[in-house]
């Protein structure tokens, strides 16, 4: 979203208005000042108006769920959607084993039906009237069966298939209650780094608590997981113990603990034990100077 973000308008503490609404796409005029209210979730100021940049809608034009051998196959399918179909790329998301496992048993019978593999793509191309958006994902698929990137896959015959493998992806509920008690996170690291992360935390989360349930899935392009955890004890009291797992391992690979739902009151104690130092110090100044008496948000975000 950050990069949509051409413009805005902000009310400031002191009852000042800062306004650049002009959309350029190219400003080097100093400091890029809209870039300090994105993601500061309301604790520099009110913004009332922004400029944004959007994209035609698109619409879907062919849909696939593959089963593959591991992440290195994901990596090398998504360089060839990238490289073949970037313009049409509308969705590239991925699921392991268990989560997949989890969302399927409540469809039954209707749950799209794939050889077990230990995670899975799903793809979407939009449609393209230059294009049959079916026949060119098929063909990309026929290179990665002989390359042997994919194990399975099912691509949809029709809307009522799509959406069954959309719900695949969506139904994160169903691990919600796959036990007792459950917790979910959204970290972000660099896709490369992805196997070897999920590797570490299963191991640790395992010798934490025997039998936890561990979901993976997320945007795969993006390096953002969404980590689900289930168990038959309750999780809260192990809550730390559960960050000094996820977190801790990701600054051993470049990761950070908020890809997409941000800091507010239940992340800001980690932010303060993860992020850099000199990054929360340079925050903190920033909100000393726009907001003094803290009228914003207050007890959000800043450790």
């Amino acid at each position: 979203m950050r990069q949509r973000v051409l413009g805005l308008e902000a009310v400031l503490a002191d009852g000042s208005v800062y306004s650049d609404l002009r959309g350029l796409l190219k400003n080097t005029t100093g400091y890029d000042l809209k870039q300090l209210f994105v993601g500061a979730e309301g604790t520099l100021g009110i913004v009332t108006r922004a400029v944004l940049r959007l994209e035609p809608l698109q619409r879907p034009g062919a849909t696939a769920l593959l089963g593959l051998p591991d992440v290195d196959a994901a990596i090398t399918i998504a360089a060839r959607l990238r490289r073949e179909h970037a313009e049409r790329l509308f969705a590239c998301e991925i699921l392991w084993h268990d989560y997949l496992q989890c969302t399927a048993a409540p469809m039954g019978d209707s749950a799209p039906s794939l050889a077990p593999c230990p995670l899975y793509l799903l793809v979407e191309l939009a449609e393209d009237r230059h294009l049959d958006a079916g026949e060119a994902l098929t063909a990309l698929l026929e290179g990665c069966f002989e390359d042997g990137l994919v194990e399975d896959a099912l691509l949809a015959a029709n809307e009522t298939q799509r959406l069954a493998i959309w719900r695949l992806r969506e139904d994160s509920d169903a691990a919600i209650h796959a036990g007792v008690d459950s917790l979910s996170f959204d970290v972000s690291l660099p896709v490369p780094a992805l196997a070897g992360y999920v590797e570490r935390i299963r191991r640790r989360l395992d010798d934490l608590v025997k039998g936890m349930q561990v979901f993976l899935f997320g945007h795969f392009l993006d390096g953002n997981l969404h980590v689900m955890l289930a168990a038959d004890v309750p999780l809260l009291p192990l809550h730390q113990a559960v960050e000094e797992i996820l977190y801790g391992e990701l600054g051993e690979c470049a990761g950070v603990i908020s890809a997409e739902h941000g800091i507010g009151l239940e992340k800001k104690e980690a932010l303060g034990r993860y992020a850099d130092p000199l990054k929360l110090a340079l925050m903190a100044q920033i909100k000393e100077l726009l907001d003094p008496s803290g009228l914003f948000n207050p007890g959000k975000v800043i450790p």
